[in-house]
């Protein structure tokens, strides 16, 4: 296929990969079927890279990256975390309508759960302990600006 926006654009040839939809079990859509858009290199896009290799893990860090991620796990839907700016403009227009004196605060709902992550510090601190240097300061880490 052949992508050609118009205009000045310079034309662009792309591979179309249809993509299977994902069904629920009670028949709705969950992921719905399309196509992905896989632009394609020119011959002067194409490089040798001079990949150095990477270092292997301890056995120590992966266990302790095992703990770590089997604690995290739970349920999770994108579609149950609204917007909470947008569900506190909803809460607004709301009051503003039925003519209301107080406007009902909305619950972030998108912020971390503190106690989780209280329960699972253990587990935390072991990875970190595992993976970083001995000598790693995490608020000078925090402190320091980013670029």
């Amino acid at each position: 296929e052949r992508d050609d926006r118009g205009g000045g654009a310079q034309p662009r040839f792309v591979a179309l990969l249809p993509s299977r939809g994902v069904m629920t079990p009670d028949g709705a859509w969950e992921v719905p079927p399309g196509m992905h858009v896989i632009w394609l290199p020119y011959a002067d896009d194409m490089r040798e890279l001079a990949l150095e290799p990477t270092p292997k893990p301890e056995p120590a860090a992966v266990e302790a990256a095992v703990k770590v991620v089997r604690g995290l796990r739970g349920e999770w839907a994108p579609h149950v975390f609204e917007n909470p700016a947008l569900q506190q403009h909803y809460q607004n227009l709301q009051a503003l309508a039925l003519d209301r004196d107080t406007i009902d605060k909305v619950k972030d709902v998108v912020k971390p759960d503190d106690q989780f992550f209280e329960d699972h510090a253990g587990a935390i601190d072991e990875f970190s302990k595992a993976v970083l240097p001995p000598d790693f300061d995490l608020a000078a880490a925090l402190a320091a600006p980013t670029s």
